[in-house]
């Protein structure tokens, strides 16, 4: 839903293809892809956003993201 969302307002946007629940590895990964900034759902109603070359996060509602990102 949240890809879907990012894509519509004009956003590139990927799911990991990884397995692992490891955030550490999904980020290295996410870095190895040249992605400018990473979303990790917290929970059914919150995700934080993490730029990847400052490493400044936010915390936002999941119905925010789309407008946040782009």
């Amino acid at each position: 839903r949240v890809v879907g969302e990012i894509r519509a307002r004009g956003g590139h946007a990927r799911r990991s293809s990884k397995s692992t629940r490891n955030v550490g590895k999904l980020l290295k990964d996410a870095v190895g892809q040249c992605a400018r900034r990473a979303v990790i759902i917290e929970s059914a109603s919150e995700a934080t956003i993490k730029d990847l070359d400052s490493g400044e996060q936010v915390s936002c509602a999941i119905e925010s993201i789309a407008a946040t990102v782009t």
